[in-house]
């Protein structure tokens, strides 16, 4: 979500979004334990494309497995150029505005497939990784923005939840429960109710309470949200979760590493 995601002061509360009027940086989650799986979901923006820190954030700590959203043509043109060498698996899907996605995995992917919306917006992309813990699915998602066609921002923010629940719920309906399974990507919301339908199917979201991974500044004030999420299925641990103060978009990666049950 670029920066017309700046809206009314008003509307904060129902997204769950905080200001300031300076960056604190998060702190990070780790524990103990190597992982045998690491997955980063990044929104790179997609009006930075080529942007120095940005490029490098996506490939900051090594992951396994990167799932980008908002990426473009030329965003596809760089990725391919800094990472090809350390990541022999990368696939873009295009769609207009912000709505491409990307992946970079080390690992060979098995299967993907894109997922239309079915409300009209950005697409889902559904993979499935052969991985160091074996196959496991990857849903890379970037909901609807909180922006109503009759009102903007200021009246999506208040009616748009139910939008990204229809979008979740078919998305879904795509995956095979046999699968350890990631749900990643742009949310488009800190609380609401496709992230408490993942809960209700027993997925855990890995991003730590209280974490925010999107800020923006406007007239001094910087808002914060935690709008990008890394939920995951019981049977895949986080031993190691990272918000990375990386880059310029305005949205930050997350890192997760991972081992099986």
């Amino acid at each position: 979500m670029r920066s017309w995601f700046v809206f009314a002061l008003l509307s904060l509360p129902a997204l769950g979004l905080a200001s300031s009027w300076s960056s604190v940086p998060a702190e990070r989650a780790t524990v103990a334990i190597e992982p045998a799986l690491t997955v980063k979901t990044f929104n790179v923006n997609y009006g930075l494309a080529g942007d120095p820190s940005t490029t490098e954030a996506i490939g900051a700590g090594a992951p396994d497995v990167v799932l980008l959203q908002e990426t473009t043509p030329d965003w596809e043109r760089v990725v391919r150029e800094r990472y090809g060498g350390a990541y022999p698996h990368i696939a873009f899907i295009e769609s207009p505005g912000a709505g491409g996605q990307g992946v970079l995995s080390r690992d060979p992917v098995l299967s993907m497939e894109v997922l239309p919306s079915p409300i009209g917006w950005f697409p889902a992309w559904l993979l499935v990784v052969d991985s160091a813990v074996g196959p496991v699915q990857v849903l890379s998602l970037h909901l609807k923005p909180p922006y109503a066609e009759r009102g903007g921002f200021l009246v999506g923010a208040f009616t748009t939840g139910d939008e990204r629940l229809a979008e979740l719920d078919v998305y879904l309906s795509f995956l095979d429960p046999e699968l350890p399974t990631v749900v990643l990507g742009d949310f488009n919301e800190r609380r609401g109710p496709s992230l408490s339908l993942l809960e209700q199917q027993g997925f855990a979201d890995a991003l730590p309470a209280g974490e925010d991974t999107w800020r923006w500044t406007v007239l001094g004030v910087t808002l914060r949200s935690a709008l990008d999420h890394l939920f995951h299925s019981p049977d895949l641990i986080p031993v190691r979760v990272e918000v990375q103060q990386l880059g310029r978009s305005d949205h930050l990666p997350v890192l997760a590493g991972f081992v099986l049950e």
